[in-house]
């Protein structure tokens, strides 16, 4: 929040400066970022006598207090007798010097400026007025409401109290002890009866429980320079003079308004939920479709603003407008919340709503505009006000000890001082016992909810400096990995070892992304709250979040990605939610890349490789099966079994998929993926790796080439020789697919036979052979090719 520091001064001026003041703020609690005084480059003011058009331009005499000078500006808005900010030709202009321009026959010897050159806003399309009463040749930096500093203050959700000069003089109060002065509240009435006018009827109290609105014929036009320049401070662009009024009392008291052009209103105002589908163009000229769970402002035939948003288009005030609606209300946080979140609509005044405005605001709200209304809008105020609300806003009360607001700080405060303090900051007070009192918070403070709260307070105010430091005695405990941890530890040395970069995702993803890779939605676990769309559920599968990874590497332009995540997935489990942790592996382009190796792609046996490794630290051999994941492809992927249970997965990614990624599908160049599931791992890990002696005795091998149907799988085949007594080991090492026999396949295995005892001998070697064989027969019905 910007706040003008002079500003501050005329609700309490403690004789603190802007950078004291902020000073002070931040080690109360209310963050400042930065403190900056308000440049005029040097400008003054001048007086536009005569204009002329020169086609694009406009040549413009003007005043200049001393002399008469011709400037020349691209704004044709420009009209005789107006006052702008004018740099002299010659004049040191943010490090430069101005110098004078030729225009055809016109020398221009000045710069006139707008808001944007005044650093006031970032942006602006039109010069910038200045008050008619100003003297001409008056340098700017004299007049008051450019004597000033900014305030930049962070402030914390929990400090909605605080988005107003209002709640920071309230603070500077209770830092101080001084007294604030409230702006004056006092206008007339006519004898027209609002009653008479227009009535309000709320269908929800739930989400509007005050709604407040008074009626006053208006005269539009700019409002006062004041208003204007004290709105660009605060970083809100001036329109007229009513909706300056609204923006002004919003930054002034904290209460956000709304003014409707009375006569565009068709009938009474209804305050209801919006109906599905039903639409409204709002203030800022976009089309906005509504839901039943927003709450709007309606007329008998249609919404006329989304409630604590934005106003609509349809019934704004404009330059025609003769008589205002004003509207001052309390609107349910929540509901303003979530409207303003589904609409990507965040305002001003959403953005004080959805944190939490006082109940008890409303009315007073609405008597100082229309001060200001009668005072700048020749407002005639109708007598009366409707104030609809079904209850009274109480302060809560809250029963502390002081004992207990000094064992939570650690502190020595008197209960006088704490009482002081609470004072200060508006609470009322009763004693209960010598060590207790209740406290009643204002309607403003939705922040303090308990005794901790409440110590809060008195910390930050007193300061947190005058507590002695103390240190807590804290008994020395050391965490103990369970096992899924420590072989998750393991696992990402291994990994990184073997030349796989570890990333960190969040958990939460896209239920978009994710039914990519899951289509079981019953049982995603859904955020009440997510922060942004994007991140809507958690991950099922860490596949969805490598894949975000691996978009984000090829956006940098990287050509190899080996990479891999170890962390949690989420599952619902009635109601509740199951976790696992578990390991995922991602693999994309090249495996190598050197001007001594040519450059290979990662493959299947790559990945492949990886989750054998990962079998290995588990000290179990991995088993493979056809895997029926839909986001794999449904030849080149496999399941990952230890001792019989299903604990991953790993293949090429569904070709299907690469569209919904944007990446360019390539028959050599795939997307690997795999994930092992470590809780499950680590559960049935062999704890004792018992290791065997390296062979002293030579090995044998054989190779076995066999004919079989094509359904059969070389893995069950290679399961079955293993069973084999002297078998060390087997691999298959040739696939031969063109039989004249179309349903059969030959498969060339290589046995490696192993015993300590003694060598072996040829008859030994065969009747091995003959074992295999016979059993590969008996099972698979194979046959020795050639035979």
């Amino acid at each position: 929040m910007r706040l003008s520091y002079r500003w501050l001064k005329e609700f309490i001026d403690v004789g603190w400066s802007a950078h004291e003041i902020a000073d002070k703020l931040t080690m109360a609690g209310l963050e400042v970022d930065s403190v900056e005084k308000i440049e005029t480059f040097g400008s003054i003011v001048g007086e536009i006598v005569d204009v002329k058009r020169l086609n694009n331009l406009a040549a413009c005499k003007t005043d200049v207090g001393d002399r008469v000078i011709d400037i020349i500006t691209a704004d044709l808005s420009v009209k005789k007798g107006e006052k702008l900010p004018v740099v002299l030709a010659g004049s040191d202009f943010k490090g430069k010097t101005l110098e004078k321009k030729r225009f055809g026959e016109y020398i221009s010897e000045g710069m006139f400026l707008s808001l944007e050159e005044l650093e006031l806003e970032e942006s602006s399309s039109e010069l910038f007025r200045l008050d008619s009463s100003f003297k001409n040749g008056t340098p700017l930096e004299t007049i008051d409401e450019f004597d000033d500093f900014i305030i930049e203050l962070e402030l914390t959700p929990n400090r909605a109290d605080a988005l107003s000069v209002l709640g920071i003089a309230r603070d500077v109060k209770a830092l101080s002890g001084r007294s604030i002065t409230l702006p004056e509240i006092k206008f007339s009435t006519l004898d027209k009866k609002i009653s008479d006018t227009i009535d309000v009827d709320i269908l929800d109290y739930e989400n509007c429980p005050r709604y407040t609105l008074a009626v006053s014929e208006v005269e539009v036009k700019p409002a006062p320079f004041f208003i204007r320049m004290r709105l660009i401070k605060s970083g809100i662009r001036a329109i007229n003079n009513i909706v300056d009024i609204t923006n002004y009392v919003m930054m002034a008291l904290g209460q956000p308004m709304h003014a409707f052009d009375l006569k565009k209103l068709n009938g009474n105002i209804i305050v209801r939920k919006a109906k599905s589908g039903e639409k409204i163009t709002a203030l800022d000229g976009k089309e906005y479709i509504l839901d039943a769970s927003m709450l709007v402002i309606a007329d008998e035939r249609c919404p006329v603003a989304i409630a604590g948003v934005m106003g609509g288009e349809f019934s704004s005030v404009d330059e025609n407008t003769k008589t205002i609606a004003l509207e001052s209300a309390f609107f349910n946080p929540v509901s303003v919340r979530l409207t303003a979140r589904k609409l990507k609509l965040h305002t001003e005044s959403s953005h004080r709503f959805e944190r939490g405005v006082d109940p008890n605001l409303c009315l007073e709200a609405s008597k100082f505009a229309l001060t200001l209304i009668e005072k700048y809008a020749d407002g005639k105020i109708y007598s009366g006000f409707i104030d609809r609300k079904k209850q009274e806003f109480k302060r809560k009360s809250l029963s502390v000890s002081f004992g207990g607001i000094n064992r939570l700080l650690g502190s020595d405060y008197t209960s006088g001082e704490i009482v002081e303090v609470l004072t200060n900051l508006n609470m009322d007070i009763e004693k209960e016992g010598s060590d207790r009192v209740k406290i009643y918070v204002p309607t403003y403070r939705f922040d303090i909810e308990n005794e901790a709260d409440i110590a809060e307070e008195v910390a930050r105010i007193k300061g947190y400096d005058t507590i002695e430091p103390t240190y807590p005695t804290v008994e020395a405990r050391f965490k103990v990995k369970d096992e899924t941890e420590k072989l998750s530890d393991e696992i990402a040395r291994t990994l990184a070892d073997l030349g796989l970069f570890e990333t960190k995702n969040y958990s939460f993803v896209d239920d978009r992304k994710l039914k990519l890779f899951d289509k079981n939605v019953e049982h995603f676990v859904y955020l009440k709250n997510p922060l942004v769309d994007t991140q809507n559920v958690m991950r099922t599968n860490l596949a969805v979040s490598l894949m975000e990874a691996l978009l984000f590497n090829l956006s940098k332009g990287a050509r190899s990605i080996p990479i891999f995540e170890i962390g949690r997935v989420f599952f619902k489990d009635g109601d509740f939610a199951k976790e696992f942790v578990k390991v995922g592996i991602l693999l994309y382009g090249m495996r190598s890349f050197n001007w001594h190796e040519k450059g290979e792609y990662f493959d299947f046996y790559d990945l492949k490789g990886f989750t054998r490794a990962i079998g290995g630290m588990v000290g179990i051999e991995p088993d493979y099966t056809i895997s029926e994941e839909e986001f794999l492809h449904p030849t080149r992927s496999a399941d990952i079994l230890m001792n019989g249970d299903k604990v991953g997965y790993l293949g090429e990614l569904h070709p299907d998929l690469y569209k919904e990624y944007d990446i360019k599908f390539d028959k050599k160049n795939r997307v690997l993926i795999g994930e092992v599931n470590l809780t499950i791992a680590s559960s049935i890990k062999k704890i004792d790796i018992l290791y065997e002696k390296l062979p002293t005795l030579p090995t044998v091998w054989r190779d076995l080439a066999i004919v079989v149907r094509r359904s059969v799988k070389w893995a069950d085949i290679e399961t079955e020789i293993k069973r084999v007594d002297y078998v060390y080991k087997v691999a298959l090492f040739d696939v031969y697919d063109k039989l004249d026999d179309k349903d059969k396949v030959s498969l060339a295995f290589r046995v490696v036979l192993k015993r300590d005892d003694k060598t072996f001998t040829e008859e030994e070697i065969e009747r091995v052979i003959g074992e295999i064989y016979g059993r590969l027969k008996a099972k698979f019905n194979a046959k020795l090719r050639g035979e």
